[in-house]
């Protein structure tokens, strides 16, 4: 799963909160199998890569 990471990393990094990520999730802004997936261990990962992107207002 390269450049996937978890909630607590995008808020170190980006700012974005775990609250605020799972928003983004619920209401659509972040797409299953773009922006995150759900792990064999059932937590939750974003492509830190793409997120990037997303916020850019590229992708």
């Amino acid at each position: 799963m390269s450049g996937y990471v978890l909630a607590n990393v995008l808020e170190r990094k980006m700012g974005i909160t775990p609250d605020s990520a799972k928003k983004k999730r619920y209401r659509g802004y972040w797409i299953e199998g773009i922006h995150w997936v759900k792990g064999p261990d059932s937590r939750i990962y974003y492509h830190y890569d793409r997120i990037q992107r997303w916020a850019a207002g590229v992708g």
